[in-house]
């Protein structure tokens, strides 16, 4: 799983969850929305920013990512509001259908200025934890069946014959 991957599956849940939109796009540098082509109602979601987040013994990486998504309306009553409202409903607590990918967590929407009397725009910030490499606890791996113990220093390959079966 890669930021790349992570971000496409942003994208495309908000375009199959977003009802009627016209664009819906990935960002991967400052946006300006008079730098790009778009259709009303639209969506443009982007990484701004990563930080390492403490190892859970797994020696997988975490990282805590922060998301964010422009909408972009007509200026008709409501419509802003409204694309910003279910926008965020649908961030907030999705995971995007990935496992690495902790719940979303909103942070503070904000309306914009666009730039544009005919046009609404909203700034919708979000966070997630996202877990990358390999767990080193593979789940398929061997079940101990015989578990046995010894006491440090005798402990180790080298005192093997020492260990004394567990709750015996």
């Amino acid at each position: 799983m890669t930021f790349d991957q992570i971000l496409d599956a942003i994208v495309q849940k908000l375009n199959e969850q977003v009802a009627g939109l016209g664009t819906c796009s990935r960002i991967e540098k400052p946006f300006s929305i008079s730098e790009v082509t778009y259709q009303v109602p639209a969506l443009f979601t982007g990484m701004l920013a990563f930080s390492r987040e403490p190892d859970k013994g797994t020696e997988e990486i975490r990282f805590k990512v922060s998301w964010l998504t422009w909408a972009i309306a007509n200026d008709s009553k409501g419509s802003g509001l409204s694309l910003a409202q279910s926008t965020a409903e649908i961030i907030q607590g999705n995971r995007w259908g990935l496992d690495l990918v902790e719940v979303a967590e909103l942070e503070i929407g904000e309306l914009q200025d666009s730039g544009d009397p005919t046009l609404i725009l909203w700034k919708i910030p979000w966070t997630q934890i996202v877990t990358l490499g390999t767990n080193v606890w593979d789940a398929s791996g061997s079940i101990v069946t015989d578990p046995k113990f010894n006491w440090v220093p005798e402990v180790g390959t080298a005192h093997e014959p020492d260990y004394k079966p567990l709750g015996g």
